[in-house]
């Protein structure tokens, strides 16, 4: 069984408990609006907005209600004494009643507070729409701003992941280039290619998602934040607890950035840096995994590798295998809308003095998980 899923159902499950555990049995508060009809329904919105905007009739959401039951009993009565009838309220035997639910406000107020409450629901789903295009303005930007950053992470990763797979990996990486490690080793640098073309999207939300800005916002359909966050979630349950050699104790990103200096001088958390050092220690355990696999079926399927140095002056110089091209970035995502954390953190607070990025290893699984 996955222990992550299961850590999760089971978390869900405590969550769900513990509400019911304080909710008791206390019965959920009535909407007055539940029962009424779609006209009694806009009626008793305008009186609410009708008392919001003249203090003489602060009453009128209470009224209108008093006047729906009192009609409903009345129209309740009439069909108990008319069997077979249907009552119709325009008939004119009814506009006695009618006439006795009098109302302390004008037609005319009563019609302007209609009108005005039409101008905010329009001028509130203008601002909405603006809001939203201007965050989406704002998160363009940032993306942009941003990718230098991104790429720099980006490249300083694939150094860090070829070191971790082998010196010789990251020797010819270096020197050489992609091509020179496609030829040195073809299948390693097929299967190191493909596995940063999975971290690429990853590292790019790790670094928008900690914009000291905060222009981009968390967004759960965008697979690489779904990722981000259920790697920094899972990692900061795992930690709960844990000293650094310094004495610092461990804090939730959302509980650090509420910290004033003096107590964030006393914790740690789990910085960018961290969370992808976790992915790329995972991520070279894979690597190597997959590159053994990959050379153990070519050796048995009879492909063996020619290591040995071509003749000085071969007759037909045997062609090169085609050279691997480094990783692409993704096509960019739309970006829509803590974390367990939400909150940005903008200061790194410094990493904890042991240097154990394999602390991360197992939950950064969850990138590379199907």
């Amino acid at each position: 069984m996955d222990p992550i899923a299961v850590a999760s159902s089971a978390a869900t499950a405590a969550t769900e408990a513990a509400i019911r555990a304080v909710q008791g049995s206390a019965p959920k508060p009535a909407n007055p609006t539940d029962n009424l009809s779609d006209d009694d329904k806009r009626d008793y919105e305008v009186a609410q907005h009708l008392a919001k905007l003249d203090a003489r009739y602060a009453d009128a959401p209470k009224i209108i209600l008093e006047h729906v039951n009192r009609a409903e009993d009345y129209a309740t009565r009439w069909e108990a004494a008319h069997p077979g009838k249907e009552f119709d309220s325009k008939d004119e035997e009814h506009d006695e009643f009618f006439a006795t639910l009098q109302r302390p406000w004008s037609m005319e107020d009563f019609n302007e507070a209609r009108i005005d409450l039409a101008a905010e629901r329009k001028a509130a789903k203008y601002r909405e729409q603006h809001d939203g295009e201007l965050q989406t303005v704002k998160q363009d930007q940032a993306h942009i701003e941003l990718a230098p950053v991104v790429d720099q992470k980006f490249n300083d990763a694939t150094i860090v992941l070829a070191r971790a797979v082998g010196d010789d990996v990251h020797k010819a990486l270096t020197t050489g280039g992609w091509e020179e490690l496609h030829k040195a080793d073809p299948v390693t640098a097929q299967v190191l290619g493909a596995t940063l073309d999975h971290l690429h999207p990853f590292i790019e939300a790790a670094v928008e998602i900690d914009d000291p800005r905060k222009r981009v916002a968390l967004n759960m359909q965008n697979q690489a934040h779904a990722n981000w966050n259920q790697v920094v979630s899972v990692g900061e349950a795992n930690l709960v607890g844990h000293e650094d050699e310094g004495g610092r104790m461990f804090a939730r990103r959302a509980d650090y950035v509420r910290m004033t200096p003096a107590q964030q001088a006393v914790h740690w958390y789990l910085t960018t840096d961290m969370i992808i050092q976790g992915a790329l220690d995972y991520a070279a355990e894979q690597v190597k995994n997959v590159v053994k696999t990959q050379n153990e079926r070519l050796k048995g399927m009879g492909f063996v590798r020619n290591t040995a140095p071509p003749p000085a002056t071969p007759a037909t110089p045997p062609p090169n295998p085609p050279p691997a091209n480094p990783p692409a970035p993704p096509v960019d995502k739309p970006i829509s809308p803590t974390v367990g954390s939400g909150a940005k953190i903008d200061d790194p607070g410094g990493a904890p003095k042991t240097g154990d990025a394999a602390l991360m290893q197992q939950l950064s699984g969850i990138l590379f998980r199907k």
